[in-house]
């Protein structure tokens, strides 16, 4: 593992002709072409390496004012601050992503837990030799207001987002211990221009086109539709499942909810709702829901997206083993994120 950095780096040119970043400690590391990013440097005080769960990613922290807290969901690593009022995330995913779309992708995420939230700051660093997406969110969560403040990277081993946040009244007396901490990521893989191959979203229609699911085609596999429509995806490891059940009536949302839960319990009258949340998917209002049930003795959690409007009716309802549906909700998110409408 690589040491530290230290100093201020410069560029210059190898009598090759390659551009490259030289440090103090006379170490250096290529210098991307034709970008006018700001080279960060790591801090001197970040020695405690924690290693991303996925893809070649690593962020350095200041053991004496970071703490890496117990995290069970899958893919993503939380930290806080000694003095309680600083906090940071780690979120990696196995799938690779050009920088250029992320930061759509994050701001629908955002807009699904704070629909108010908005890009207040955005530009381009340099971490590790490598272009990142500096970007800054504001939001409000339960009407307090919050600050999010983090660096954006997808290359050839995955993504991965490493996020700082805190409440927005004390975000400026912050501020220098989140660039500290976001500057402590390392990053060794190699840089992503597009989407390879077998990585272009793959795509199913319902509703008379109305619309649509995008999927990744590396973890899902989508049949036909059924006699009524009805498309299923099952994931690629074998364990987890989709089924779109698209209508063309129009059912308010919110009773579409209710109305998937009592035929729930129709069949298991034990089945109940563990939660349920109002998202914005592609400008529309939804709802996610996540109910737990049992099939012949089988303990399953379902976690679907419920929407109805003038394009009509649609479920999207993912579901797995209890057991397993922390292993899978990352790809289940991912999936029900990839809803858009053809209007």
């Amino acid at each position: 593992m690589a040491q530290p950095l230290v100093g201020q780096a410069i560029h210059a040119r190898t009598e090759e002709g390659r551009d490259v970043l030289l440090f103090p400690d006379h170490t250096w590391q290529p210098a991307p072409t034709a970008s006018h990013a700001a080279a960060t440097v790591r801090p001197k005080s970040a020695t405690q390496p924690v290693k991303a769960p996925f893809g070649e990613f690593t962020v350095w922290i200041d053991p004496s004012k970071w703490t890496q807290k117990n995290n069970n969901e899958t893919g993503r690593l939380s930290f806080v601050h000694r003095n309680g009022e600083a906090h940071a995330l780690l979120i990696s995913e196995r799938l690779g992503l050009p920088n250029d779309a992320l930061k759509d992708i994050v701001l629908t995420y955002a807009k699904s837990v704070s629909p108010d939230a908005h890009v207040t700051h955005e530009e381009k660093k340099i971490v590790s030799g490598h272009e990142v997406v500096c970007l800054k969110f504001e939001g409000t969560i339960k009407k307090i207001p919050f600050t999010y403040y983090g660096y954006y990277y997808g290359g050839s081993s995955g993504t991965v987002q490493l996020v700082t946040y805190t409440l927005t009244s004390a975000f400026e007396r912050n501020e220098d211990e989140f660039n500290d901490f976001l500057n402590g990521l390392e990053i060794t893989d190699s840089e992503l221009k597009e989407l390879p191959v077998a990585s272009v979203p793959s795509e199913v229609s319902f509703n008379k086109s109305n619309m649509r699911l995008s999927y990744d085609p590396k973890k899902w596999r989508a049949k036909e539709p059924d006699a009524e429509g009805m498309i299923e995806l099952t994931h690629t490891k074998g364990d987890a499942y989709v089924r779109i059940i698209p209508e063309r009536i129009e059912i308010p949302t919110d009773d579409l909810v209710d109305i998937a839960l009592s035929n729930a319990q129709e069949s298991d009258p034990n089945a109940k709702m563990l939660s349920k949340t109002s998202v914005t998917v592609a400008g529309h209002n939804a709802v996610i829901a996540k109910t737990a049930g049992t099939n012949k003795g089988i303990h399953f959690i379902f976690y679907g997206l419920y929407y109805g409007g003038t394009e009509g009716t649609d479920q999207i309802i993912g579901y797995t083993g209890s057991s397993l549906f922390d292993e899978y909700k990352s790809d289940f998110d991912e999936l029900l994120r990839g809803l858009r409408f053809n209007n």
